[in-house]
């Protein structure tokens, strides 16, 4: 029964973290709102970015007019180079995916491999909208932007919809239902509570 009491003010404790961004008032500055901080880039990540920019760019060129496999080779290492000096760089959920394993023993090719996946499918998300907006412009350029933003609203709305769904099931675990206490008897519950509470509190805050 002590356990089951540990386990109940942890996801309390978690449920009550995830709601403390709806105290938005800065109460050093008579309840004006905070100013937002903005992450910038480093410099020496800029300096790479420009150089690998540059080197990729006369990759392509070169390819595009030889077609040699060497080049082809050049220009594949290259963007992998540029892929991983913008992966370093703000954003992308590093920290969300940290937090994610930070509370549970998971094996090392797990992190891995979700890593893996989620480059992958950042990358194919990249290839597939360059392949539907290429070659516009103008008007229609401004339409691409819009796209840009619905579809980053939409990101941030299907990561808070699963944090939710995942912190309700393991609630349903964690807490006493018809007098039964309705869980499998492991402790990787209150782990994963705390984490899908993170992650849920994280993407909330980023998006007010």
């Amino acid at each position: 029964m002590k356990k089951v009491g540990v386990r109940v003010r942890a996801c309390i404790l978690c449920a009550l973290a995830a709601c403390a961004t709806g105290v938005l008032a800065n109460p050093f500055f008579g309840g004006a709102p905070a100013r937002p901080r903005r992450q910038r880039t480093p410099e020496l990540l800029l300096r790479r970015y420009a150089l690998v920019h540059q080197r990729l760019g006369a990759a392509i060129v070169q390819w595009s007019k030889t077609h040699s496999t060497r080049a082809w080779w050049i220009t594949v290492m290259l963007s992998f180079a540029y892929g991983v000096l913008h992966a370093l760089g703000p954003g992308h959920r590093k920290a969300a995916l940290f937090s994610f394993y930070l509370g549970r023993n998971a094996p090392v090719w797990e992190p891995a491999l979700t890593a893996a996946l989620l480059a992958a499918l950042h990358g194919a998300a990249s290839l597939l909208l360059l392949s539907a907006f290429r070659g516009v412009s103008g008007a229609i350029g401004a339409h691409s932007a819009r796209t840009m933003w619905y579809m980053e609203v939409g990101s941030y709305g299907l990561l808070t919809f699963l944090a939710l769904f995942s912190l309700v099931h393991e609630l349903m675990h964690l807490f006493p239902s018809g007098g039964r206490y309705f869980s499998c008897g492991c402790s990787a519950h209150t782990a994963v509570c705390m984490r899908t509470g993170t992650v849920a509190h994280m993407q909330w805050g980023t998006m007010l």
